[in-house]
């Protein structure tokens, strides 16, 4: 890792103990405003904003290293949605770049829309209903994703209705948002169509997952190392060992097409067919990680104290948002096809 990278993994060590990530859960409670604030003042909010914004101005490489320390650390994703959509669709905008990542305007979270449930007003107003967004605490606005397009939506509209739901993957804030005839703060391109500002949100999404998928390999041979069975350590045992080895293939191949990703983003020549696989490939890869690395644990690993069921739901919980498995194959088939 990079020195930033090592830095921001320390930070996050301590700002985050993997004991209050399990709290949480199990409190459906969001992470303290404070942590936030600290977070805030680190520039996290300014990761790919410009410098003369007040932002970091990181390369997407960079941003995407930054990002797989945050799901190697679980940071709670509203926070990521903040820095990587809303702080930059703000500052696509014109909207105040400055505000947005130094003052903390682009406190809220985002949302994935991924069928037909939206619709556009001749008057340039968006309705949507019963899409799931994760949201941070006295959330101001909310980015929702379409392959089409990007919107903000300020959440004082009368037109917005939230209902806190009980998620799969609890403490991240997650609510069902409805919005009827609303005008959106910012209007953007979607990732289909060249839009920069979704396709960087994706990418960091994915990012995240190969953080966590690698945290969970390095805490799988750890305990194969360390557990004895029959007088002998588990990764003496073939079967063991093939799944190990079965993990580390697929966490290489997440590695790979994220980089790819990074590089085409850098070149200015994102295609939004891998892109599309991308969005199917990294989460399957990502769930199957974690289900292997529940069968190398044994009956520990189904237990709540050992954590891995965090890293497991924040998989499916992506998968799910981005329309799950068959949805997403469906779409990256699509997408290659060229079909409307």
């Amino acid at each position: 890792m990079s020195e930033l990278a090592v830095a921001f993994d320390q930070a996050l060590e301590e700002l985050l103990p993997f004991s209050e990530a399990l709290d949480r859960a199990g409190d459906n409670g969001s992470v303290p405003s404070g942590v936030r604030e600290e977070l805030l003042a680190m520039g996290w909010n300014g990761l790919v904003a410009p410098e003369e914004a007040g932002g970091l101005g990181l390369e997407t490489t960079e941003m995407i290293e930054m990002c797989a320390v945050a799901g190697r650390r679980l940071l709670p994703v509203a926070l990521l949605d903040e820095a990587l959509l809303l702080a930059p669709a703000l500052g696509a905008a014109g909207r105040s770049a400055a505000e947005a990542v130094v003052g903390g305007r682009a406190s809220g979270g985002a949302g994935y829309v991924a069928d037909a449930s939206a619709t556009w007003g001749s008057d340039g107003t968006l309705s949507v209903s019963g899409v799931g967004v994760r949201l941070s605490p006295q959330a101001q606005l909310v980015g929702l994703v379409h392959p089409q397009w990007t919107a903000v939506i300020p959440l004082g509209d009368p037109g917005v209705r939230l209902e806190q739901a009980d998620a799969l993957d609890r403490g991240q804030g997650v609510h069902l948002l409805t919005v009827t005839d609303v005008e959106p703060d910012v209007v953007l391109e979607g990732w289909m169509n060249g839009g920069g500002v979704a396709a960087g949100w994706l990418a960091g999404l994915l990012a995240d997952l190969v953080g966590g998928a690698d945290q969970v390999l390095s805490m799988s041979v750890s305990h194969a190392r360390e557990r004895q069975q029959f007088g002998r350590p588990l990764v003496r045992f073939q079967a063991v060992t093939h799944l190990l080895a079965e993990m580390k293939a697929r966490l290489e191949l997440m590695r790979s097409a994220v980089a790819r990703l990074a590089f085409l983003m850098t070149e200015d020549a994102l295609d939004p067919g891998f892109l599309a696989a991308a969005l199917w490939s990294v989460p399957a890869y990502a769930r199957q990680v974690c289900e292997s690395a529940i069968q190398v644990h044994g009956g520990i690993g189904f237990t709540w104290e050992y954590g891995l069921h965090l890293y497991y739901r924040r998989v499916l919980s992506v998968q799910s948002m981005l329309g799950g498995s068959l949805d997403t194959a469906a779409q990256a088939g699509r997408a290659y096809l060229k079909e409307d």
